[in-house]
């Protein structure tokens, strides 16, 4: 996989943790529950990483298959995007 498109968070989208389940939360628009995966894609949303560099940050971290993992990180950054809590520089 080859795709150097760097997500970056949108800045009026905060986490918030209610009763242990974190959310990513913008006034006025409905809450999106994250799991701890989505989390630390999130984290890595910073206009800086690629999606490639967070594939391998999420295989160090879980020890998945690379190809797993690049289809979860589209995925997540796909719904993020969708959800429009990220662009991309």
């Amino acid at each position: 996989m080859t795709d150097s498109r760097r997500p970056i968070q949108q800045t009026e989208v905060q986490v918030v943790d209610r009763a242990g389940a974190p959310k990513l939360v913008r006034e006025g628009e409905p809450q999106a529950l994250v799991n701890e995966t989505a989390l630390a894609i999130w984290d890595l949303c910073d206009g800086n990483t690629t999606v490639d560099e967070m594939v391998v940050a999420v295989v160090e971290l879980c020890g998945d298959s690379p190809e797993e993992v690049a289809a979860d990180v589209v995925g997540v950054l796909d719904e993020f995007s969708r959800i429009s809590v990220i662009g991309w520089s």
